[in-house]
This record gives structure tokens, sequence and C-alpha cells, in this order.
């Protein structure tokens, strides 16, 4: 069961960071924040419960997601918003898709983007976005081409954040009054590390939006199960 409500915040930063005595400054000039919030109900909190028939994780189906906010900069200075949520799910000869993004102005005007066509390249090795398309189609059926590149060669596993579970822990388990832990992998490419860590990750991404004038900036989560013929994927490597 999932019950929850959640917004996005997409914009600039100011401020500071510190690690290890280090201060970096933040400033809106260089920096680009996007923001999730959610709560309620949600999947993923504490453990499955025993003794049931295991659920199907629909690695033998194809399943395409991903998730992005991204701040854009035309030439003259003004900027404005993308949020891309997008999801299908095949089973067989049936197709399930889901499309809820938007191009969003700083005035509070919303222009609905109605279906996304993606076609997108992903890494054979660890299911990494690479970049790639979108071809969407708008509200009013005018079509609106967006491009997109991977910034690097990995990105931030929500996994080590206990997404999806965690070396044996997962969101909502009691760990104690007070629990601190962290974790450092240094290489995110290999086989077993994304397999550990599992798909969805943060990617910075470059993003091009021609019809509205403006690049910029965003957050790309992706997750892929299943064949998929441009990359080179196969179903029996697919992993959660």
């Amino acid at each position: 069961m999932t019950e929850l409500v959640r917004y996005h915040q997409t914009g600039v930063a100011s401020g500071w960071i510190e690690v290890d005595g280090i201060r970096s400054e933040i400033t809106s000039e260089h920096w680009v924040s996007t923001r999730d919030h959610s709560w309620g109900v949600r999947y993923g909190v504490g453990r499955s419960p025993g003794a049931l028939e295991p659920a199907n994780d629909g690695s033998g189906e194809g399943y395409e997601f991903f998730w992005s906010p991204s701040y854009l900069e035309r030439a003259d200075g003004s900027h404005y918003a993308l949020f891309l949520n997008f999801s299908r799910v095949t089973s067989g000869q049936s197709q399930t898709r889901t499309v809820m993004s938007a191009v969003e102005h700083p005035d509070g005007r919303v222009e609905r983007i109605a279906d996304i066509v993606p076609d997108l390249d992903y890494d054979p090795a660890n299911r990494r976005l690479r970049g790639g398309q979108l071809d969407c189609t708008m509200a009013d059926g005018s079509v609106r081409v967006i491009t997109l590149e991977a910034m690097s060669e990995t990105g931030f596993h929500l996994g080590a954040g206990l997404y999806f579970g965690f070396e044996g822990n997962y969101h909502g388990d009691w760990r104690g009054k007070r629990h601190a832990d962290g974790e450092r992998i240094d290489d995110c490419t290999t086989f077993e590390n994304t397999r550990r860590l599992h798909q969805i990750r943060d990617t910075v991404i470059r993003i091009h939006d021609p019809v509205g004038g403006g690049s910029g900036w965003g957050n790309w989560q992706p997750i892929i199960i299943g064949d998929h013929r441009r990359s080179g994927l196969k179903a029996a490597d697919s992993f959660w």
C-alpha cells in the first residue's frame, strides 16, 4: 500500500558546506539546487513480512523509470524548470505508461507534458544512464524534443541511504535512540558494488530544451529492468 503526498522544488542555492574543517562556499551564480519531500505511508519501509509467497520482483519483465527536476537558463538570463516523472511497465504484449511531467515557470505557470517517448542509453555493466533524447508531446499537441547527457560515470546511489535496503537494514528499522553510521564506497561503477547498492541513483545531468530556449543541470534518478536493445541490456542481468 502506498498513500503519500510529495512535492519538489528546483532553483539555486547559497550558503556553505564544511567537511573535515574545509569550508566550501555555495553561491547562487554557480550552484543549482533540487529538493524532493514526501511523507505518508510508502513502500520500502521496514522488512518484508515473513511466511508469505515471494513477490514477483519484475526482473523478467520490462520496467523503465526516471524522476528528474532540472534548472534551465536562457541566453538572456531568464530561467525555468523541467520536472520529468515517467514509468513504463511491459508484461508480455501489454504496457502501462505513467507520465507526470511539466515545464515550470517562475511566475507559477505550468505547461503540462502529456506523453514522453524516451530514447535513452544505459551502460550494460551497471545500467547507469549515459544520456539520450526524450520526444515529448505537450498538452496542446505540440512536440518538444529534450536531450541530456550524464556528467560522470556514476552517481550517488540511494541504496547507501537504505533505499531498497542495504546490508540487511531498511528504512523504519529500530536501531536505538541514537544511531549514526556512514559508508565510503570508492568505486560505484563495478558489477558487484552496483548490485550491492541497487540501481537508483542521483545522477547529475546536462539537459537541453531547444523549444524553451534553455540549457541547464538536473538530478536524474533512473531504473531500467529487462531487455534494452539500444544499450545491449539483457533481462537475465536485471537487478533492482
